[in-house]
């Protein structure tokens, strides 16, 4: 990220953070060179980031909380390992990025697979039992013969009702956005609607296309300059599907922060 915004290597880093060399998670926010937006790098702490200790991470997820902005943006990058797929759930937004190729979309889908037994697992405190199940569950080849979402809550409502509809209502509280990025062709755009039918078939899950981005050279072109595209080319088409999608994401955090305040 310091290096697609035009940054020099920092000298302070997320690390410095975890190892308590600073003790203010906003100590080691620098300055990016465009306004209202600061960095918290983690150029230096990619072993470290990947391999969180239980109490370094809930310092983190705490601490990010606790950072005096308008929007936090975490960039997770992919896997789905439980550090990661923690990260994901953390946010009021879920946002997930998926590219019109194969890999990418298996990858979604597994990445939203597995959120989606942890976030049940995350609600499930206190609750061994049902949270044992859910660990089963997320095991494709696991004894129980759990292999969907459905299988999973059929199974919980069939040892216990209460616990069954308790998780029905954390099932209905998932909700991940998506972004379709570099779109070629018009038939790409089926993307988005495709994947929300087929998480909403097999996982039970709603998701919601924010918006596509389309394919433009001059992305890689910026990047190859350390220039933000948005910077180098703001009146192209891209960039005008990026300011769209961003507007798309911004009224759903303000019609979060309505009901709250409601």
């Amino acid at each position: 990220l310091h290096t697609a915004l035009g940054v020099s290597t920092p000298n302070i880093t997320l690390a410095d953070f975890l190892h308590h060399r600073v003790e203010s998670i906003e100590d080691v926010v620098i300055d990016t060179g465009i306004p209202n937006l600061g960095l918290i790098s983690g150029a230096h702490d990619f072993l470290t980031a990947a391999n969180l200790k239980y109490f370094q991470k809930t310092r983190l997820l705490n601490r990010i909380s606790k950072i005096e902005a308008d929007f936090i943006l975490l960039d997770i990058g992919a896997g789905i390992s439980f550090n990661i797929v923690d990260f994901f759930l953390l946010a009021e937004v879920g946002l997930l990025v998926a590219i019109p190729e194969p890999s990418s979309i298996e990858g979604a889908y597994r990445f939203l697979k597995m959120s989606f037994y942890r976030h049940l697992w995350s609600g499930l405190k206190g609750e061994k039992n049902t949270r044992f199940i859910v660990e089963q569950a997320m095991d494709q080849k696991n004894r129980l013969g759990i292999r969907t979402p459905f299988d999973l809550l059929e199974a919980v409502e069939r040892i216990d009702g209460a616990a069954g509809q308790r998780l029905k209502d954390l099932a209905s509280s998932f909700r991940p956005r998506l972004i379709v990025n570099q779109i070629r062709f018009p038939e790409d755009q089926r993307l988005g609607p495709s994947m929300a039918s087929v998480c909403r078939k097999h996982l039970g899950v709603d998701i919601d296309c924010l918006g596509f981005i389309n394919y433009d050279d001059g992305v890689w072109q910026a990047n190859r300059r350390k220039r933000p595209f948005m910077v180098t080319r703001p009146d192209s088409g891209t960039a005008k599907s990026f300011d769209r999608t961003a507007s798309r994401l911004i009224s759903l955090f303000e019609s979060t922060t309505a009901c709250t305040d409601g």
